[in-house]
């Protein structure tokens, strides 16, 4: 991976192996390298695997940050990026979901990020030399480069994309399961958000710069596309670009799974500037070599 990594940037990547449970880790890399800022995404982020290993979420997510956070103020390092999730909005929000919204979530994970972005929060309260932006990430899918990079997750979080795809290099078992085609959307489908991890990572540098150029800062944005598209929409979309069907089964709706969730992202058009440049069709061609 590292080394697909360098054949993309074409730079030598310093890659360091530890853990943010273990305090003397991150201390050992502040100590070796002149860190300014810090973009947080060490988090464990599978939401059915949240509620049945709750422990492991609470130590990692938030345990796991508050070292993170120990050891940046004792080396007077007070910018982060931090990224959260669409699930802190839980299954009420209505969309398009705007970041004034009530946070409450329906699942450990989704707890474990409100948790996180309220104890950053107060942090930049209370200690103004502190700036931090709160990225709430819709969804990520797809790959910057189809022959280098690609979603391999190693349990299975439920990403639909590599999901999807999956179906596809199967030549002899293309059949794909959509759970729910009852909700009251366009075709019974439930909608999502989904932004290119291009996008996403444009985002992070955009408020790397701002907390840079702003003296105590504190906000919380959402990033997604702002183009909401049922799964299936992204199903049809595949077997559009492929010229290959897939055997669609529906099935019961899943207890945890929510209509509609898409973005309201003028706030990050206004904050940071962001606007996405990928939309489906770009992200579905960013997996087409998985199949």
């Amino acid at each position: 991976k590292i080394a697909n990594l360098e054949k993309y940037t074409k730079k030598k990547i310093t890659f360091i192996e530890a853990d943010i449970n273990n305090k003397p880790d991150i201390q050992n890399i502040f100590d070796k390298y002149n860190i300014i800022a810090v973009i947080h995404l060490a988090a464990l982020k599978s939401v059915p695997e949240s509620d049945s290993n709750y422990i492991s979420y609470y130590q990692n997510n938030i345990s796991g940050l508050i070292n993170i956070l120990d050891v940046m103020n004792s080396n007077n390092v007070k910018k982060i990026i931090f990224s959260s999730s669409a699930t802190v909005y839980g299954e009420k929000a209505s969309p398009p979901v705007i970041e004034s919204m009530p946070l409450i979530s329906n699942n450990t994970y989704g707890f474990t990020k409100i948790i996180g972005e309220e104890l950053i929060k107060n942090i930049c309260k209370i200690d103004d030399s502190w700036s931090a932006l709160i990225l709430r990430y819709f969804n990520p899918a797809g790959s910057a480069d189809s022959k280098l990079f690609h979603e391999d997750p190693k349990t299975p979080g439920g990403n639909l994309f590599p999901l999807i795809a999956a179906c596809f290099k199967d030549k002899n078992k293309r059949n794909f399961d959509i759970y729910g085609n009852d909700y009251n959307t366009s075709d019974g489908t439930p909608v999502r958000d989904f932004i290119h991890v291009e996008d996403l990572a444009y985002a992070h540098v955009l408020g790397v710069k701002k907390i840079f150029h702003t003296t105590n800062y504190f906000n919380a944005i959402n990033v997604g596309s702002g183009s909401p598209k049922t799964v299936l929409e992204i199903v049809k979309k595949f077997e559009e670009i492929t010229q290959i069907k897939l055997n669609i089964s529906f099935k019961e709706r899943r207890s945890n799974d929510i209509e509609s969730s898409f973005a309201n992202i003028d706030l990050a058009a206004k904050e940071i500037g962001f606007v996405p440049k990928h939309n489906l069709d770009s992200i579905c061609n960013s997996c087409i070599d998985l199949m």
